[in-house]
């Protein structure tokens, strides 16, 4: 019986450490449990902030895309008004410059045409040595 009790006791020993070593395993499951949680809440807490950015930047760049597409024809149109333009600045700067090479010539005809004009109506000035007379034929 003796035996019986030293076996007894050697189990209950044996029983005991494998009690207080799963009691030490369950411990550990369950801080490792809690860390693993509080990893999990942290990943999620750090992939949810960039995630909310890249809404945010994709939710702008597609109003910006909106906006784009909406403005494409007025800018098409815009463009081809510049053309246009272009086109009629250079007309009007051809324009121009005929115009100017025109004035230029009614301007040298008009000065040639003055200084005839200044040549025959010219007055006689009056003779010191007695021809102060009058013509025969003004009389």
């Amino acid at each position: 019986m003796e035996a019986m009790e030293v076996q007894i006791n050697e189990l209950t020993d044996q029983l005991t450490q494998k009690t207080d070593q799963l009691k030490n395993t369950e411990y550990n499951a369950v801080r490792l449990q809690t860390k693993l949680n509080l990893a999990l809440m942290s990943v999620d807490h750090l992939l949810s902030s960039p995630r909310k950015q890249h809404a945010v930047e994709i939710n702008h760049l597609q109003q910006e895309l909106d906006a784009t597409v909406r403005q494409s024809p007025k800018k098409a149109n815009h463009a081809a008004r510049s053309v246009t333009i272009d086109g009629s600045a250079i007309d009007m700067a051809h324009k121009y410059l005929q115009e100017r090479t025109r004035n230029a010539a009614l301007h040298s005809r008009l000065q040639n045409a003055i200084s005839n004009m200044q040549v025959h109506c010219c007055v006689r000035p009056v003779m010191a040595h007695g021809r102060s007379e009058r013509p025969p034929w003004r009389r």
